[in-house]
């Protein structure tokens, strides 16, 4: 593996996604709870909930853009809090 290269394994499956408790609050009100998740590179996932549960929250949180959480989320072994790029990929539609 060339130097640099932080990647995290589940039985030999590179990572894409994971959360260790994470969790952000807005103004003294829960915008999500702590959640733990793992997604391999190369899955499908889908995040389900009723309108302003906090689903663009968490993938604004995923993509490095959203501020005030914690826990640890990581993309393919960077961590969301310091390692997220300008270039980090965001797409809303609805």
């Amino acid at each position: 593996m060339p130097a640099g290269k932080r990647l995290q394994t589940m039985s030999d499956r590179t990572i894409a996604l994971r959360t260790e408790r994470v969790r952000l609050s807005a103004k003294d009100r829960r915008v999500y709870p702590a959640i733990s998740f793992e997604a391999p590179a190369g899955s499908l996932v889908a995040l389900l909930g009723a309108s302003g549960t906090g689903k663009t929250s968490l993938l604004l949180t995923l993509a490095g853009r959203m501020r005030g959480w914690n826990g640890v989320a990581t993309v393919f072994g960077l961590d969301a809090a310091r390692d997220s790029r300008p270039s980090a990929g965001w797409s809303a539609s609805g």
